[in-house]
């Protein structure tokens, strides 16, 4: 029925930490954290498939400066308004981690992608 695609998923929702930093920084309104499962709460992002989930926390870990950045941007442009530390120890506080191993595809037709240069993917080698 559903296509199994060749990645795991990586699903990254701010938690209350993110939140205050953000208003440090924009002095706007205080933010709170919401519900695990509410709507736009979460980015996915697709990653390796990986046999484990020690495996692709691993590969997170070795990974995780670009999700980071990608994130720190999604909330503000002036990357000196980001915070010094970009630990994965960071990472872990700013954001709760969930790692999904299967990933259907219900559509038929082809999955369409930015272009990017190359420099702007992860590399896997």
């Amino acid at each position: 029925m559903f296509t199994n695609i060749n990645r795991d998923v990586l699903i990254l929702k701010p938690k209350q930490a993110l939140y205050n930093w953000m208003q440090q920084v924009i002095g706007d309104e205080l933010m709170e954290e919401g519900p695990a499962l509410a709507h736009d709460e979460s980015n996915i992002y697709l990653i390796p498939e990986l046999d484990h989930y020690e495996e692709s926390l691993a590969f997170l870990e070795e990974n995780y400066l670009p999700f980071m950045e990608q994130e720190l941007e999604g909330w503000v442009l002036d990357e000196e308004e980001w915070p010094k530390d970009l630990s994965w120890k960071k990472f872990q506080e700013f954001f709760h981690i969930s790692i999904q191993s299967v990933v259907y595809d219900t559509l038929e037709v082809p999955i369409e992608k930015d272009n990017y240069d190359d420099d702007d993917f992860i590399s896997l080698n």
